[in-house]
């Protein structure tokens, strides 16, 4: 059940609202001023999907609370509750982080569809979180990535939308055994990236875009995904459609980080001697962030158990990466991954330790 969070100084008009939220199906919890919306927030049961928060309140207003809640990187969707829907104080709302506002008194009718739509939205900042989490967990990576992330957010104004439309098609495949593969994918490919001397903000980008290098596959029938035997020359060379399946559903998208998910899901099955699909690019023909997940896409795959086999030792993995560096990967880009060798066995064998 999805938590709302009413913050409203005015009693009747805040019982009226939760009264409405909770005929709808929601959970609800009051806070009469912004103070008591943080401290509630800060609880140990404060796991809230939406905020209604009004603007005008005695001490710290709505929007004062609104940039301390996502400064806080509370995953939750902000809608402000206004008398005053001038420019300026939409404006001021917008900037603070609020996502959308709603006029006082509030319509009923309207409230539901809102609320709905706020719900959808909400997925994305747990994404979001769930990745700033990921970040603070890889030792390499420091606070200043937080910058980062609001360079990327200003240069993909589009980000939220077009990743919404994403997640809900993600939503519709069925829940196979890849979820842990494509999140080791995405550290993996920030690892590296930040290794061969990318930008920070370009580093997280690829580690939000490298997650959906497989998308593609949704397009393959499931008679050819889940074969357990061997695919036919024919099944084969329709599986091997997946990376443009992918680059077609990714590519209708204006975000920087989704173009650089399409690119990455179109070229990461190339081969460094030209050998790969499903153009035959070869060398530095292949765009640099598609020789990277094709590096890490490979070892996590070699080193990781899949019903169809047990699990390869971690440093036989990195091997056998070494082995084909000039064949079917970028030698530069071997080299720098090798040099993470120490710090990826650690995560591993972290994660290996975590599920004992």
């Amino acid at each position: 059940m999805a938590t709302v969070l009413i913050v409203e100084d005015d009693r009747i008009t805040r019982k009226v609202l939760a009264m409405g939220i909770k005929n709808l199906g929601y959970r609800v919890m009051e806070a009469e001023s912004g103070e008591e919306a943080l401290s509630m927030l800060l609880g140990v049961d404060s796991d809230v999907d939406m905020i209604l928060m009004d603007v005008v309140m005695p001490g710290m207003d709505g929007i004062e609370t609104t940039g301390r809640i996502r400064s806080m990187e509370i995953p939750a969707v902000i809608i402000m509750l206004t008398s005053d829907d001038s420019s300026e104080t939409v404006k001021r709302a917008v900037m603070a982080g609020a996502d959308d506002y709603m006029t006082k008194p509030v319509d009923p009718n309207q409230l539901g569809t809102r609320l709905e739509l706020a719900l959808k939205a909400s997925s994305f900042y747990v994404y979001r979180h769930n990745f700033a989490s990921q970040i603070e967990g890889f030792e390499s990576f420091h606070a200043e990535d937080r910058k980062s992330m609001d360079i990327i957010a200003s240069k993909n104004e589009n980000l939220l939308s077009d990743l919404l439309k994403t997640l809900n098609l993600i939503a519709k495949m069925r829940d196979n055994d890849t979820y842990e593969h494509t999140s080791r994918v995405g550290w993996l490919s920030m690892a590296l990236a930040k290794a061969i001397g990318e930008p920070e903000d370009e580093v997280i980008s690829l580690g939000l875009a490298a997650p959906l290098h497989d998308i593609g596959k949704i397009g393959v029938p499931d008679s050819i995904l889940l074969k357990p035997g061997s695919l036919t020359d024919r099944e084969w060379e329709i599986m091997k459609q997946h990376p443009i399946f992918g680059w077609k559903l990714l590519n209708r998208f204006s975000s920087g980080v989704l173009m650089t998910a399409a690119s990455v899901a179109l070229n990461h099955h190339e081969r460094w001697d030209g050998s790969g699909y499903p153009k035959g690019l070869k060398g530095k023909e292949i765009p640099l962030y598609g020789r990277i997940v094709a590096v890490v896409d490979s070892f996590d795959a070699m080193v990781s158990p899949r019903p169809y086999k047990e699990a390869k030792p971690v440093d036989w993995g990195f091997e056998e990466i070494r082995s084909l560096a000039g064949i079917q990967f970028c030698p530069e880009t071997v080299e720098a991954f090798i040099s993470l060798e120490e710090k990826i066995e650690k995560r591993y064998e972290m994660e290996k330790q975590a599920q004992i």
